[in-house]
């Protein structure tokens, strides 16, 4: 897979440009958006250990770009995953402007509103409320269930994110 992806991205910089690096003995793997994909997030893992596994001897570190959570369908795996892989490597969390608007849809409905039209609706259904109940209930029902569906450790740890350098 990463083979695929140097390819694709591997094409020579002008000459004039100096090459982008890292410093000796140092590799990186950096990742963004996974939005709530743990099918494609346990694929890149898998793929990045592999690499990592045949390459020269390096200190590894894994960067996560933000938006773990929205839009794909296992947000709480996602968290879940990134928390055991944090405990077997070297692995930064970035948050991300969804993590942002999950952490404060908690605070007011109309946050919850803005949080719900841009794939919050899928990251409390990965949290095990089902379809019909959600469909079923309005803003305010959301709004007051949160606290109760969503673990508090999942809130801490998201909260605890690193904040992007801009």
């Amino acid at each position: 897979m990463l083979q695929a992806l140097r390819t694709l991205f591997g094409k020579p910089k002008p000459a004039h440009l100096p090459m982008p690096s890292v410093p000796d003995g140092t590799r990186y793997y950096v990742i963004g958006d996974i939005h709530g994909r743990l099918d494609l997030y346990e694929a890149l893992i898998d793929a990045f250990e592999a690499d990592d596994a045949m390459a020269s001897a390096a200190e590894t570190h894994i960067i996560l770009l933000g938006d773990l959570v929205d839009r794909g369908p296992e947000s709480a795996g996602v968290i879940d995953r990134t928390r055991q892989w944090q405990c077997e490597r070297n692995v930064r969390v970035l948050a991300g402007n969804h993590e942002e608007m999950f952490l404060t849809a908690f605070e007011k409905p109309e946050i919850l509103r803005h949080f719900l039209k841009h794939g919050g609706r899928e990251t409390i259904l990965s949290y095990g409320l089902s379809k019909r109940t959600f469909a079923a209930m309005d803003l305010d029902e959301i709004f007051a269930a949160l606290p109760d569906l969503i673990p508090a450790d999942h809130l801490e740890y998201m909260a605890g994110y690193e904040e992007k350098i801009v």
